[in-house]
């Protein structure tokens, strides 16, 4: 019982010892100095002292705390002291570079605390050259990749430097100040196949004092898509009509671990037509190609924060159309000597097209012409009978490797050799005939058949004949339209035709029809003679004639000049 009293009793004097300790105390001053002062040689040891100037009531026991802080704004406590003395010491043993900087230290009694001002020391000498290690040392293109630099031998405040290789020098990829550690650990993703080397660097509080470069670290980077593949069938080329299919595969690299799965994705353009999110390596469409289907195709993969893009140009072709062959001369007859083209056109196809024209005899091509049109015209000035036959066109195109020929009908060119000024002979033993004989005429063209002509001496009898058989052919006389006045005579040409069966043409003739042209001059009497008299007409000339199809004027054979017989 004794005892328990005296206990009470000791606390409740503690409390007013202590109680009356508290009031009254007063801090009038902290500060800090160096020993050295200023500036140290690294190795030395530098006593930090933190003194202070107290006013308490009564003596003091073992109450005044002393913390010795290195930084401006007391980033890192190095010590921390109770002592009954009003002042106290903080040993730096073996100085080096990092200690530079700011110091202070803090008192605290009786509930009061103040804080000194900053003292700068400053040691001469180079900071630690750090160690990085790195962790891990294989990985893929977006993981993360740990780096761990420390400097055992400095103390901090202390900011951190970190640089990768990158375009054939190092940059600064991050910085961290550490106010309490002589180390720090730095966490960055892999965002390229070639972040494939590291260092790290220190340096002091005062920013003036860096450190050398840690060593080099390599590490092995792997792309997560070892293998990215984009085919699109067929390789050699589009045209309508054809089976498209497009394809996009991946291979992942053997260093994924992750369970994040693969997203393919097909975009035609900006619309995407096909996306897999399953994790499966591969992404298909197939579908019949049409002109819609041109444009730009990407297939897209992607992982975690991985992308990659494969682009490939799609140009579906419009095969071209089967082409026409056609001639500007009528029914594909030419003179010998005119000129004539032939146009090979088509209706449909992309551009551009090669039109080439052959001649079927010889197989070889006549002409060639690449051109951005549906149609091609190849001239042939001047005609020939050689180039008498038959005629076709090709037309192609192409998309890419792969070419589409389409070939014509053949059409038939016929050359014809135009009819030589004719020349007319007696078939005569002699010059000399007696008066009732018959007198053989020949008409001879080079380039064409002969005509044969029996004339008797009484020119009057034969054109009397030849008018007979003129009534009986549908023959039609024709006034012409030239008058002129010779002798107080007016003279009229008049015209007689006489159209021959056809089956009497010549062989091989392009004739409509044949002709034969009787042509006499009539002289007028004069007004006080009004009877007719046959002597007033005269037979001039003689046409053998050919109508051709179309042709306004027809082609002259052969002409008899009456009045030089």
């Amino acid at each position: 019982m004794l005892k328990a009293g005296i206990l009470v009793l000791s606390e409740l004097l503690c409390a007013v010892v202590t109680a009356d300790f508290s009031k009254g105390v007063t801090i009038n001053l902290v500060e800090i100095k160096s020993d050295p002062e200023g500036s140290a040689k690294m190795g030395i040891s530098i006593n930090l002292t933190c003194s202070a100037n107290i006013v308490a009531p009564r003596a003091l026991a073992h109450q005044i705390s002393y913390s010795f802080y290195k930084g401006s704004a007391k980033m890192f406590l190095l010590e921390n002291v109770v002592s009954t003395q009003l002042h106290s010491t903080f040993t730096i043993k073996s100085a080096r570079a990092s200690h530079t900087g700011f110091y202070a230290c803090t008192v605290e009694v009786g509930g009061e605390m103040m804080t000194s001002d900053p003292l700068h020391v400053e040691v001469k000498g180079h900071l630690q050259k750090p160690q990085l290690a790195v962790h891990p040392t294989k990985l893929i293109v977006g993981s993360q990749i740990g780096l761990l630099c420390q400097a055992d031998e400095e103390i901090p405040p202390l900011i951190f430097v970190f640089q990768k290789y990158k375009n054939g020098q190092f940059i600064k990829v991050y910085e961290i100040k550490k106010n309490s550690q002589n180390y720090t650990n730095l966490k960055i993703k892999i965002k390229d196949a070639t972040d494939q080397a590291y260092r790290c660097s220190i340096q002091g509080e005062d920013l003036q004092n860096i450190s050398d470069f840690s060593e080099v670290v390599n590490v092995t980077v792997q792309d997560p898509f070892s293998s990215h593949q984009f085919t699109i069938e067929p390789q050699s080329g589009f045209f309508v009509g054809d089976e498209l299919t497009i394809k996009c595969t991946v291979q992942m690299s053997h260093l994924n671990s992750s369970d994040t799965k693969l997203e393919l994705t097909i975009v035609k353009d900006t619309i995407p037509l096909m996306t897999n999110v399953n994790g499966s390596l591969e992404a298909k469409i197939s579908k019949t190609a049409n002109t819609n289907d041109s444009g730009e195709y990407l297939c897209n993969a992607k992982w975690q924060s991985s992308f990659k893009t494969v682009k490939q140009q799609v140009d579906v072709t419009v095969p071209v159309s089967t082409p026409i062959l056609s001639s500007t001369s009528i029914h594909r007859f030419v003179v010998q000597g005119d000129g004539y083209n032939l146009t090979c056109s088509v209706s449909g196809g992309s551009w551009p097209i090669t039109y080439t024209f052959y001649k079927e005899a010889t197989g070889r091509p006549l002409h060639q012409m690449n051109l951005s049109g549906f149609e091609a015209v190849y001239s042939i000035p001047s005609a020939q009978t050689s180039q008498s036959g038959k005629y076709f066109c090709k037309a192609t195109n192409s998309a890419g490797k792969s070419t589409r020929t389409k070939r014509s009908l053949d059409i038939n060119i016929t050359v014809k050799v135009p009819v030589s000024t004719p020349q007319l002979s007696a078939l005569l033993n002699t010059t000399i005939v007696n008066f009732g004989d018959n007198v053989t005429l020949q008409c001879i063209t080079s380039h064409s058949y002969q005509h044969w002509l029996v004339y008797s001496p009484i020119l009057l009898g034969i054109m009397l004949i030849l008018c007979c058989i003129v009534k009986h052919q549908k023959s039609k006389r024709l006034k012409a339209q030239n008058q002129h006045i010779q002798d107080s005579y007016r003279e009229n040409d008049y015209v007689i035709d006489l159209e021959l069966d056809k089956t009497g043409s010549a062989s091989g003739s392009s004739c409509e029809a044949q002709y034969i042209n009787v042509k006499r001059q009539m002289k007028e009497p004069k007004m006080e003679n009004s009877g007719s008299n046959e002597n007033n007409v005269k037979y001039t000339e003689i046409n053998f004639a050919c109508r051709k199809v179309q042709q306004q004027n027809p082609t002259i054979y052969a002409r008899i000049d009456m009045t030089k017989l």
